[in-house]
């Protein structure tokens, strides 16, 4: 198993949302906090960066929006 971590405060001049898929993006822009939307632009691209974009788009979420494959 492969932990990674990220300082989500590195991110919050937001740079690398357009490399979110379209429904992140718009989950990113609901985000009112500078905490929430840094949270939600880093898990994006960090499920891009291990799993790919092929795969990325395989993904499901549950019943809790939480990503499955």
């Amino acid at each position: 198993m492969k932990i990674y971590y990220c300082n989500i405060n590195e991110f919050k001049d937001f740079q690398g949302t357009e490399y979110l898929s379209s429904e992140r993006q718009e989950r990113f822009n609901r985000y009112r906090t500078e905490q929430s939307k840094a949270a939600c632009l880093v898990s994006g691209l960090l499920l891009r960066m291990t799993l790919g974009t092929e795969n990325e788009k395989r993904l499901i979420m549950n019943q809790h929006g939480k990503p499955m494959l």
